[in-house]
């Protein structure tokens, strides 16, 4: 393999790394974040139903 062939190799192997960090960080960010969504509608519905349940309404 001549120089730039190894060169543009190197350049392709640190893009994929790059991309493979980036890739584990956003799932990371919406596993924690979808997560906190889900649990934040999970309580709303909960409180809506008790509200519904004592007679009062929530928006």
């Amino acid at each position: 393999m001549d120089d730039l062939s190894q060169q543009n190799t190197n350049y392709l192997t640190t893009l994929e790394s790059e991309f493979q960090r980036e890739e584990a960080e956003l799932r990371r960010w919406l596993d924690t974040n979808v997560t906190d969504l889900a649990s934040r509608k999970w309580y709303l519905e909960r409180q809506r139903e008790d509200h519904a349940a004592r007679g009062r309404k929530i928006s």
